[in-house]
């Protein structure tokens, strides 16, 4: 019996000592700024770039972000609100939202200047429910996309899409800004 009360105070004693420990280890965690109150999320901007979602945590979309990039970066600058691609090639569906979509798909509420810098290309194959397919889709409420640089931007769409309505480039509402560069769409 004397050893039945023992092994109960000592089982006691530990789940005591478990409590303090655990409780200690809260409490630095919350003082030191390790709590959740300090969890930080990244910025989103409305811009999906391969069907790669452009955040604060990943300004840089290529090849390692989306298989279907075989060349070249999507780089994006959050303070000027500018994309350049250099070099980028992709081919695939892009971003869908609700049935329409495009490679390079801007939701943000700002003006997009897309840089070109060498031979970018984009095409649209396979549909993946996208029955409205853009190489590029700007819906930025009245604002802007605007092209600049020295490169050039083709973009087409393969045979085996079957989706009602493919466009190069779909810019409503806003103004599509031409200031430099070259963009084909076939």
């Amino acid at each position: 019996m004397f050893s039945n009360a023992k092994n109960n105070l000592v089982l006691i004693l530990l789940i005591i000592f478990l409590f303090v420990c655990t409780t200690l280890i809260l409490v630095i965690s919350f003082k030191t700024g390790e709590g959740y109150d300090n969890i930080a999320y990244a910025d989103s901007y409305g811009l999906y770039v391969a069907n790669v979602a452009v955040t604060s945590d990943n300004l840089t979309i290529d090849n390692e972000d989306n298989s279907a990039i075989s060349s070249g970066q999507a780089v994006f600058d959050s303070e000027s609100n500018t994309l350049t691609l250099t070099d980028f090639s992709y081919t695939g569906p892009g971003y869908n939202s609700s049935g329409e979509g495009g490679a390079i798909d801007y939701r943000g509420g700002n003006n997009l200047t897309i840089v070109l810098v060498g031979t970018n290309t984009i095409t649209k194959s396979e549909d993946n429910g996208i029955n409205n397919s853009y190489g590029i889709y700007f819906n930025s409420n009245n604002h802007s996309l605007i092209m600049e640089g020295e490169g050039s931007l083709t973009i087409s769409f393969s045979s085996s899409r079957t989706g009602s309505k493919s466009n190069g480039i779909f810019c409503e509402p806003g103004a599509f800004v031409m200031n430099g560069g070259t963009v084909t769409s076939n």
